[in-house]
């Protein structure tokens, strides 16, 4: 398994959760090794948005910064250099990952600085829970994706997503459990 580098970076409290976070900027050799997991938008990127995030990185302007959550502590620093030696996961920042993949595919050369916010020690719950809570305060995520994350929690919501699958359920494979509604 490959390492997130977390360079210019440093310790702080975070005010919310007071749990201590890294900040800094990721090395982007190491973007690649970032995970999305399950309870991302998966395919419901805007592609204006995404366009015009490509346009941000493309004429060096500041991107918000990720948040990350790595499952474990084991961490190495030496000087503002922090190694994650445990998986990341994109908690918050999967569109602004997805468009800087794109920027620096079309461009090789491409300098990118994204900036990151990382959470140790956490689990998919927890990614989970912060994901849907981040996600409805900056581009809102779609209700019926904040919905099936709850499948773990909610045994209603898991049925709704086994009905949605069974042929003989009148509105069988016409429930939207993704960030944008298709016609099929």
């Amino acid at each position: 398994m490959s390492s997130v580098r977390i360079v210019h970076g440093g310790l702080e409290e975070d005010p919310l959760t007071k749990e201590i976070v890294i900040r800094g900027v990721i090395d982007q050799a190491t973007l690649k090794y970032i995970n999305m997991a399950w309870y991302q938008r998966e395919q419901g990127f805007s592609k204006g948005h995404v366009n015009q995030i490509i346009a941000g990185v493309v004429s060096n302007s500041r991107i918000a910064d990720i948040t990350l959550g790595m499952r474990g502590q084991r961490c190495q620093s030496k000087d503002d250099t922090y190694v994650l030696q445990d998986k990341c996961y994109c908690i918050d920042g999967g569109q602004r990952l997805y468009a800087v993949a794109l920027a620096t595919s079309e461009n090789p050369g491409l300098k990118v600085s994204l900036g990151a916010k990382v959470y140790l020690g956490t689990t998919e719950e927890k990614e989970n829970e912060m994901f849907c809570k981040l996600g409805t305060t900056q581009k809102r995520i779609s209700p019926s994706v904040l919905m099936r994350n709850k499948k773990k929690k909610v045994p209603a919501v898991s049925v709704l997503l086994s009905l949605n699958k069974d042929d003989a359920f009148a509105l069988a494979n016409r429930i939207s459990w993704g960030q944008v509604k298709l016609r099929s």
